[in-house]
């Protein structure tokens, strides 16, 4: 299992939240969402995330942290068994209208 300090950065590229429940999420919402620049619906099990794609001004050119140590509570506290690199657990992602149409048309 990989270390923060050996990452490249990978959860400060992006940020993601909790949506709802994947049989919540509506056509016209999840298409509205991904038709904005840099924003996607992950699929995680039975729960549908917000993720935007935006990359942490403290991440410097080779995806180290330029403040590491001290690092905002969220970085520190986040447990690296979630993390991106450690469990690829978004299982589809949706990133633009046509991707909703054909997850939708399942």
């Amino acid at each position: 299992m990989i270390d923060c300090k050996d990452c490249s950065g990978e959860c400060c590229k992006r940020m993601v939240f909790p949506l709802c429940k994947t049989e919540e999420l509506t056509r016209d919402i999840a298409r509205w969402i991904c038709a904005h620049i840099d924003v996607s619906i992950g699929i995680v099990g039975n729960m549908a995330v917000l993720v935007i794609q935006s990359r942490c001004m403290h991440l410097d050119n080779t995806g180290n942290c330029r403040i590491y140590g001290n690092h905002y509570d969220v970085c520190k506290e986040f447990p690296k068994e979630e993390c991106l690199v450690n469990k690829n657990h978004i299982g589809k992602m949706l990133n633009d209208p046509t991707d909703v149409d054909e997850y939708f048309s399942k």
